[in-house]
């Protein structure tokens, strides 16, 4: 199984972390890092999801599932490729 790093395990307060996934939940887990985001999170999303998955969550389900601020946020940052790893 994919598991997160435990530091994370604070932003899942609602679920089971030992039973996260990060491929069977990656759309929950990436909703939850750029909703929930500290400088740690956000280093470890460039890490984790390439920029084209995250440019595809914002376009599909960003505007609903995110607050204003989030998703402006998240819409910048996408446009900077050379903060992405992947």
């Amino acid at each position: 199984m994919n598991t997160l790093p435990s530091k994370f395990k604070k932003y899942f307060w609602d679920c089971d972390f030992s039973k996260l996934d990060l491929i069977n939940h990656r759309s929950y887990i990436m909703n939850r890092f750029l909703t929930l985001s500290d400088l740690s999170v956000i280093r470890f999303v460039f890490d984790l999801f390439s920029r084209n998955e995250v440019m595809e969550y914002l376009a599909t389900k960003g505007k609903k599932s995110l607050s204003k601020k989030n998703y402006l946020f998240w819409q910048k940052l996408v446009k900077h490729e050379e903060l992405w790893k992947k």
